[in-house]
């Protein structure tokens, strides 16, 4: 649905799975592709840093980056990236 840019649709089913489901990196990284394809990036950053945290193997930095990048956000990118590298070489 945030793909599709069916914001409001995105929105209630996040707010449906957030009892459960808030404490999950997936979760967190779906909240900030939420508020990433709003443009607000200061928001995005603060769900996928919270999903870096509650990832202790640090792969979940690897998807952020990687769809940063493609975003055109790339020192935020690079970020992430470079924290998955350091446990990846």
């Amino acid at each position: 649905m945030i793909d599709m840019d069916r914001f409001e649709e995105a929105r209630q089913m996040l707010s449906y799975v957030k009892p459960f489901a808030s404490d999950t990196p997936e979760y967190q990284v779906a909240c900030g592709w939420y508020e990433l394809k709003q443009n607000r990036i200061d928001d995005a950053m603060k769900y996928f840093n919270r999903a870096a945290e509650l990832d202790p193997d640090d792969e979940i930095c690897f998807e952020i980056g990687v769809n940063l990048n493609q975003f055109g956000n790339y020192e935020y990118s690079q970020k992430f990236l470079e924290r998955f590298l350091k446990k990846h070489p």
